[in-house]
């Protein structure tokens, strides 16, 4: 469902949508289908600006970023140089405004 289509007391924060991903991997990096890394999400914590909110790991394919931004979202400058830069060396960054966004491309990249 995309946020746009959701009743107004279900749209969900960028940082509420990062949780319920996160929430959903931890069981499958448990099980050992991936691996992922959500550290780099608060600006202010993070040593590299500008770096997407998700690096996941699937076995036997090359590590991938998600970007969550939610619909009228902007892109830092920091934000649109990294990706731009991870893109230029051959990286793939995937946007996903929801949780259920991200969940269909891992389900997608798991089959």
């Amino acid at each position: 469902m995309k946020p746009e289509d959701r009743p107004a007391e279900e749209n969900l924060t960028e940082a509420q949508e990062q949780g319920r991903f996160a929430q959903w991997l931890l069981p499958r990096e448990k099980a050992g289908e991936l691996w992922f890394d959500w550290s780099a999400t608060h600006q202010a914590l993070t040593n590299r600006p500008g770096t997407p909110d998700f690096i996941i790991k699937l076995f036997g394919k090359p590590a991938f970023w998600i970007e969550f931004k939610s619909p009228g979202g902007r892109f830092s400058p920091a934000q649109k140089k990294t990706i731009g830069l991870l893109r230029q060396l051959g990286g793939e960054v995937f946007i996903a405004a929801t949780a259920d966004e991200a969940i269909e491309l891992i389900k997608k990249l798991l089959t």
